[in-house]
């Protein structure tokens, strides 16, 4: 399975979606004021690639569909691409880009999701973006291989987490562990800890480090537990705290969560001296959050030491409406954020058994907002995608059943081009979160 990214651990989205104010029932991010062709400012037309790895052979199996907006125009179908890459005509200062999907992620008893992202950038932030389709969203043969081993010499108790690039399992209780990866050379990394009965808190203790694990093809990699070594643990401390989190973004290109920690006594953590190589780069995480406001903190560090969390100031409250037609749609507005680069818009629904087809699902739109197509009074709608062939009206919200959505905005020391947040951070990045939950009924 995919690798839980930072994002997922703090179940907040990390991309943004974004407008210039809602244009009316476009739901696009605001005209530049000239509607077409040259906006005034010397555009001309600018081709926008959009690079989507792993997009399906078969769209209609999974309700892909990808559209396009430029600038406040029409939402349209995109030109077909060239192998993976969509060439979008652009005549304005700002662009969108918009996929659908519904698929079911692997394993037993999952819920079918059904997802729409919408993207907005100007042409002076970014002409290229490049997009990693879900395994649930695809039939395409990503060239897995078996990756499998047995952990001898365990200490008992607790779980070992089982890492390989972006894919990580836990392993069996005889220690067996398997997983299907992608070939290539990366470190496997193997981490012992708790599960807290909360459910998804994870403190690592112990960690087994093997660099530059090549896989070509079907590989038994066994691990002896007496070469694990114990984690070098830090106090974190601060008012309000209410999650510690540390990712290490390994050199040899794998990530591996040490913590996860919505308890007291939050501490950040790193590999024995010994483990460590240089490129290894953790990513501390701070957090506190109530009534629903959410101030997040984070550091790129080599050297991860005590941390002392201080709240950042807060987004501020979100005000949603509804519209009907031509499905029901939310129109959110909040307050901008200082040095923000840019917003996330989320919004979930969880419709009836009945209407998800008698199997649970649960159907989530998301935004992304740069800096420079949001403006100072932010406002998003979102899109109209009812006449682009192919739409799926599964995809849309129900009427009269309840809205879960978020507006976060995100700051960051490395600049704009830090947003979407590039994985793993550059050393030394400091970013800043800060979320605004809402609820609304269409």
């Amino acid at each position: 399975m995919r690798v839980t990214s930072i994002s997922t651990i703090l179940a907040i989205a990390l991309v943004a979606c974004g407008g210039h104010g809602s244009t009316g029932d476009d739901g696009g991010p605001g005209d530049d004021g000239n509607g077409g062709g040259d906006d005034g400012n010397g555009h001309g037309t600018t081709n926008v690639t959009v690079t989507m790895n792993n997009q399906p052979t078969n769209a209609a199996m999974f309700s892909f569909v990808v559209a396009y907006q430029d600038g406040s125009g029409p939402w349209q179908a995109a030109p077909p691409p060239t192998g993976d890459v969509y060439t979008l005509p652009i005549n304005s200062g700002v662009w969108g880009f918009a996929w659908s999907c519904i698929g079911t992620p692997p394993g037993v008893g999952q819920a079918q999701q059904r997802q729409v992202t919408d993207i907005h950038f100007s042409i002076a932030e970014r002409t290229s973006y490049t997009i990693d389709v879900p395994p649930r969203c695809s039939d395409r043969d990503t060239g897995n291989v078996l990756l499998k081993g047995t952990i001898s010499n365990a200490n008992g108790g607790g779980v070992y987490v089982v890492r390989f690039g972006d894919r990580f399992v836990q392993a069996g209780v005889t220690g067996n562990y398997q997983m299907p990866v992608q070939p290539g050379t990366h470190d496997l990394i193997v981490a012992h800890g708790m599960l807290t009965a909360i459910g998804n808190d994870f403190v690592a203790d112990q960690v087994f480090v093997q660099r530059d694990l090549a896989v070509a093809a079907a590989t038994t990699a066994n691990v002896d537990w007496n070469n694990a070594a114990d984690v070098q643990s830090f106090a974190v401390t601060g008012t309000g705290l209410r999650l510690a989190a540390t990712t290490l973004y390994s050199k040899g290109g794998t990530t591996a969560v040490l913590v996860n920690d919505t308890t007291s006594q939050f501490e950040t953590e790193a590999t024995a001296a010994a483990q460590s190589v240089a490129g290894d780069i953790y990513d501390q995480v701070m957090a506190a959050g109530s009534n629903g406001q959410t101030g997040i903190t984070t550091l790129a560090t080599t050297t991860p030491a005590a941390e002392t969390f201080t709240a950042p100031t807060p987004l501020g409250g979100a005000t949603s409406t509804t519209m009907a037609t031509p499905y029901p749609r939310i129109t959110t507005t909040w307050a901008a954020y200082a040095n923000a680069i840019g917003y996330v818009w989320t919004a979930t629904q969880q419709p009836g058994f009945v209407t998800c087809g008698n199997t649970p699902c649960t159907a989530t739109w998301t935004g992304v907002l740069s800096a420079g197509v949001i403006g100072a009074m932010p406002t998003y709608t979102m899109p109209d995608l009812s006449a682009i062939p192919g739409w799926n009206t599964a995809l849309q919200f129900v009427a009269a059943t309840q809205v879960a959505g978020s507006v976060q905005a995100m700051t960051s020391s490395a600049g704009g081009t830090d947003f979407p947040p590039a994985t793993p951070p550059a050393v030394g990045t400091q970013r800043t979160f800060v979320r605004s939950d809402y609820t609304v009924t269409p």
